[in-house]
């Protein structure tokens, strides 16, 4: 039987969908392989153990109070050092990551290779117009993340979001794009992480921590 004051619970696995509270405990409370100290938990966020147990049994049904978010942020700031050490990302996203950067570079191939198979639709939907990469960084969720842009627009949501531009590389067309920015996110598999969706509704699976700094953007394959 576990003593009291020593209990661990398993801290729900991140991904995409998962709720803010997920996040937050990941990158403020030190866990034991993925099972979180439930008294500690409780006095970082001053509520009981019953609460902490109850909100990782259904972490979605509860919201963070402005006071909670502020200690958390506090205590995921100390335990990382200056940075946030958010949750890895899931293996969904890096397969789905991996399949996208499969369909770039066959269609790259395709583009230079073999012009007259091209899909009449990549004309439409505008995958043969210019693209940009970038790599920006995110300074509230203390995160750099890789984007494509292909519009004043889409910047512009980039800009509206806080992001703050180190890198851009202009490419002719969205499987250039995609190219570089799956390239560069694999080089970086054990950095890759999920924020919380308050910090950045769009992008979150496309980020990595910032401990570690900026990295580069890579070249496109060579021709054969």
């Amino acid at each position: 039987m576990t003593p009291p004051g020593d209990e661990l619970l398993d801290l729900p696995l991140a991904d995409p969908a998962t709720p803010d509270l997920v996040c937050w405990l990941w990158a403020a409370i030190p866990n034991r392989d993925g099972r979180i100290h439930v008294a500690t938990a409780a006095k970082a966020l001053d509520v009981s153990e019953s609460t902490i147990r109850r909100w990782l049994k259904a972490p979605g049904e509860w919201e963070l109070t402005p006071a909670s978010i502020a200690r958390l942020k506090q205590r995921a700031i100390l335990r990382g050092r200056g940075h946030y050490i958010w949750p890895a990302l899931d293996q969904g996203s890096r397969d789905r990551a991996q399949a996208q950067l499969d369909v770039a570079l066959a269609s790259l191939t395709m583009q230079r290779g073999d012009p007259a198979r091209i899909p009449p639709t990549w004309h439409t939907t505008g995958a043969l117009t210019p693209h940009q990469v970038h790599l920006v960084r995110y300074p509230a969720a203390h995160v750099y993340a890789v984007a494509v842009t292909s519009s004043p627009k889409t910047l512009q949501r980039l800009q509206r979001l806080g992001a703050q531009f180190v890198t851009t590389r202009k490419v002719a067309t969205k499987w250039e794009a995609w190219t570089v920015k799956h390239t560069a996110l694999a080089k970086v598999t054990d950095r890759r992480c999920i924020v919380p969706a308050a910090m950045l509704p769009v992008g979150r699976t496309d980020t990595l921590l910032e401990v570690g700094g900026p990295i580069r953007l890579p070249s496109l394959p060579a021709r054969r």
